[in-house]
This record gives C-alpha cells, structure tokens and sequence, in this order.
C-alpha cells in the first residue's frame, strides 16, 4: 500500500546566543533540536526540528474570533503576515492541504499555527503574542510556567486545545516572526 502524504509545518527555532566553541570560533546563535523518543514510528531517536502534522483546529475560522479577542480586529491577522519574510530570490513554495481543511483559514495562516502549536507541544516553547506585541515579544508574556505546563500537557493529548489555551490566555500565535524558508 502506498503512504500518503502528510500536511506539516516545522520550525527551525534560531535564538541570538554569543558562545565560545571548542575550536575558539564565536557564533552567535543557537539552534533548538529536539530528539525523539526511541519509540516512535518516524525517526526514532532522530534529532530534529520541532514540527508535525497539522490538526483541523490550525485552520479553524475560529481563530479569527481569537484574533477579534485579543487585538480587537480580526484583520489583523493578514496583517501579521508578512510577504517580505520570504529569503531573498526565493519563491514561496506552495501550501498542499486537503480540500476539507483549505476551507477555512489561507493555508499560510494555518500551517504557520500548527508549526507553532507543535513547537509548544514538543519543546514548551510559547510563540505567542498579545495585544501589546508591537512593543513585546513572546519572551516577555506574563504567563505563569505551572499555567503554559499545564496546557502543554492538554494540547499534547489533544491538539485542538491550543485554540481554547490562546482565547484563555489572550494570546495568539506569533505567525509574524516566522520566515518562510
């Protein structure tokens, strides 16, 4: 039997960090990977990107409501899609999803979220923003660790959680700081 293809989004998480490495050269980032477990399916043991398959709730027009609760527009969400966040000289490969899930959010919208949900679900990172975002970022959102825990364990047990974590919280994910690559 032939395997079908799997929409998924992945992140390669780049933080700024100056370090010293052994052979005395300074780099100055850090590039998160994650190891998965030796019982997996796919890639036991591999390192890799954070990242997975797409889950309906990603798309759901629902987020536009979450969008309206937070910023107060549900236009904002295009707005937080920047074109210019493509690498120069390249073009932006095409979003393939099934035609059940391509009726609701525009694929790049979508998979943008479930790139940050799955990065929160395997790593606890929170891509996430506020109202205040122009004058913040994800690393400064006032949330308690034992809260984003205990949502990190809902949204991996089921991943629609993480559109009722972000109107919970007043958070949306941080679709504008991702670069196309």
């Amino acid at each position: 039997m032939a395997k079908v293809w799997r929409d998924a989004a992945t992140i390669i998480l780049v933080a700024k960090d100056t370090f010293l490495a052994k052979s005395n050269r300074i780099f100055d980032y850090k590039i998160l990977l994650l190891k998965r477990s030796s019982k997996s399916k796919f890639m036991p043991n591999g390192a890799v990107y954070p990242g997975g398959v797409f889950s309906k709730s990603d798309f759901s027009l629902k987020w536009l409501d979450v969008a309206n609760q937070v910023f107060g527009s549900e236009d904002i969400i295009n707005a937080l899609l920047p074109s210019e966040r493509i690498l120069p000289n390249k073009v932006a490969p095409p979003a393939y999803l099934t035609p059940a899930v391509s009726d609701g959010l525009n694929p790049e919208i979508g998979l943008r979220i479930t790139a940050i949900r799955e990065t929160f679900e395997e790593s606890g990172i929170p891509l996430l923003i506020d109202a205040d975002y122009q004058n913040s970022d994800s690393a400064h959102l006032d949330i308690e660790d034992e809260i984003l825990s205990r949502w990190r364990h809902e949204v991996q047990n089921n991943p629609d959680r993480f559109l009722d974590m972000c109107q919970e919280l007043n958070v949306f994910p941080n679709i504008s700081a991702l670069y196309l690559w």
